[in-house]
């Protein structure tokens, strides 16, 4: 191998490394995205109605956790706040 060869092998697989970093950060926004609709959307939906199930807080706080990691910003906090603060929906009242 020469020289010349190396150097280009190696641009070749750093412009590969940065264009896979690009896609993983493309990603993680948009599943970040996806998780912000998704619970401000299931927030929303108990605080008009004025109550929430346990399963329902569960399943709030499931999907927070990845959202946080991936740098979740405070509005989610704020709507889980409210959540929690609402009536506790005994579960047999799912059923209505």
């Amino acid at each position: 191998d020469t020289i010349k060869e190396k150097k280009r092998r190696k641009q070749f697989v750093e412009q590969i490394d940065q264009k896979q970093n690009e896609e993983l950060q493309v990603l993680r926004e948009g599943i970040k995205a996806l998780l912000h609709d998704r619970i401000i959307q299931k927030c929303e939906y108990h605080i008009q109605i004025g109550k929430v199930s346990a399963v329902d807080i569960q399943e709030l706080e499931y999907m927070n956790e990845p959202y946080k990691a991936l740098g979740g910003n405070g509005t989610v906090k704020t709507m889980l706040s409210e959540v929690h603060k609402l009536k506790k929906q005994i579960e047999s009242e799912d059923e209505e």
